[in-house]
């Protein structure tokens, strides 16, 4: 059997990249769900040592949002796709018949990958056209 070149492994790496993004930035179950604002209020750092020696960090967000005349407060925020700071405000999506039901706005961290899988298609195209 053939050994595929490198630009054609790159190109179905590129391509599943930017196909898996897209369906799941469109299969986002924010539909029917109200938009406001909640605000960081309290940030949990875990520091752990791994095997390395090496420390990193894990941040849990809290926050506080008002939906459907009710107040949610100190909640778990459920994803978060950078570092916030307290008193930085998050867009979140909550469902009207349970508001305590919510989802974070994931667009930001998915347009990313998407925008990193359509550069890899660029380069692989690059690729092939160079003849690698």
């Amino acid at each position: 059997m053939r050994r595929m070149k490198a630009w054609m492994l790159f190109a179905l790496a590129a391509l599943g990249l930017f196909v898996t993004t897209v369906i799941l930035w469109r299969g986002q179950p924010t539909a029917g769900m109200t938009k406001t604002k909640a605000t960081v209020v309290d940030i949990e750092d875990s520091e752990f040592i791994d095997e390395d020696s090496l420390t990193t960090h894990d941040y849990t967000y809290y926050i506080d949002y008002t939906a459907e005349g009710k107040d949610f407060s100190h909640v778990k925020l459920i994803f978060s796709e950078g570092e916030y700071k307290v008193g930085d405000q998050v867009t979140i999506y909550y469902d009207p018949s349970d508001p305590a039901d919510y989802r974070v706005d994931a667009g930001g961290a998915m347009l990313y990958t998407a925008i990193a899988g359509g550069i890899s298609l660029v380069l692989a195209v690059f690729m092939f056209i160079r003849g690698k």
